[in-house]
């Protein structure tokens, strides 16, 4: 889709959240196949206010545009390098498992801060047991020399 999703709900780059919702209810329901209208601008409507009604997908749209990739629900395959599918009324962007970058949302958690979280866990387990241990040590230590001391 070549078109740009504020034209497409014939709103504002400045349009709020509010603006862009009224916008895709009043265009969603002159287009909805459901109620006679055209299937194919109903899914552009759609797939505009998925974009712009998530404040995320929102900024990434406004600064890269559509070639960013990953914004289209509806064809077979996406710039992410996924094919996507449309499941009862469930769209899912594969493409989004595969792309990494600083705009993912699977970047929040990533596998290079789990070993962090893991020490800042664990650390005063470990501290905890060396500590016992050491006093174990010592109170053995302590006990072998009061028994050589007697004899």
């Amino acid at each position: 889709m070549s078109t740009d999703y504020y034209t497409i709900l014939e709103v504002e780059k400045t349009a709020s959240e509010k603006e862009i919702k009224t916008a895709f209810r009043k265009l969603a329901h002159v287009h909805h196949p459901d109620k006679g209208g055209d299937e194919k601008k109903f899914k552009e409507v759609n797939e505009a206010y998925q974009t712009l009604s998530n404040k995320e997908k929102r900024a990434q749209y406004d600064r890269f545009g559509q070639s960013a990739g990953g914004f289209s629900s509806y064809g077979g395959s996406t710039a992410g390098g996924g094919s996507t599918g449309q499941y009862g009324g469930f769209n899912m962007n594969y493409g989004d498992f595969a792309r990494s970058g600083s705009g993912s949302q699977f970047n929040m958690f990533s596998l290079k801060k789990i070993p962090v979280l893991v020490w800042i866990l664990l650390l005063p387990i470990i501290i905890i047991i060396v500590l016992v241990g050491l006093f174990a040590l010592f109170l053995w230590i302590s006990f072998k020399t009061l028994q050589t001391v007697r004899r």
